[in-house]
């Protein structure tokens, strides 16, 4: 870890996702045992989709130059903030655990997409950390937080990913769900106007 001034947040740059070894795997607050279940459905006629997990959603979509309308997230997005909101969130959950109160906390993660098929490179994080512990203890959190993120961990460990596929003609004449689509047509009008004519 790099020298860290006196005055100002905690700053840590990590080694890559791909690269660093493990080291420390006791986590302070257990929460392996949950399951997730997300959905993605697209607004009919459009590229765009939702993105939901109970009541939370977001906006998914391809580039504006990739054929799509540029009005969400694309996946490589979805890959690296689900890295850095993982570090955040463990950030917060093991400093409490530890009786830190942290007043700053910002994750900087990059990589690139290469080859084809397109696959992510060696993926590394930067954490900028505050708080009203010494520093030396802020930045042993940032290295037990990197041994024991979920999502980082999954990522380097190789997790398998596997397809079902569902094809029906039947499928052409669903739609998405039509609250879904409100919802999603809500949130796109919170975007800056960019040319586009909302269907009324």
């Amino acid at each position: 870890m790099p020298p860290v001034k006196e005055a100002g947040p905690v700053s840590s740059r990590k080694q890559p996702c791909g690269t660093r070894e493990l080291t420390r795997l006791t986590r302070l607050v257990d929460d392996r045992a949950v399951s997730f279940e997300v959905e993605f459905r697209n607004v009919v006629g459009e590229t765009a989709a939702i993105g939901s997990a109970g009541q939370y959603t977001l906006v998914v979509d391809r580039p504006a130059d990739g054929g799509g309308l540029g009005l969400g997230f694309n996946g490589g997005q979805l890959l690296y903030l689900a890295i850095g909101g993982c570090v955040s969130n463990d950030l917060f959950r093991e400093a409490s655990a530890r009786g830190i109160n942290l007043t700053t906390v910002r994750v900087l993660v990059r990589a690139n997409f290469t080859g084809e098929p397109a696959v992510s490179e060696d993926v590394s994080y930067e954490v900028e950390l505050g708080g009203d512990a010494p520093r030396e203890q802020l930045q042993e959190l940032v290295s037990h937080v990197d041994a024991i993120a979920e999502i980082p961990n999954s990522v380097r460990r190789g997790t398998p990913v596997k397809t079902q596929q569902r094809t029906d003609r039947s499928l052409n004449d669903r739609t998405t769900h039509r609250h879904a689509a409100g919802r999603l047509l809500e949130l796109l009008r919170l975007v800056p106007s960019s040319g586009l004519a909302w269907p009324q």
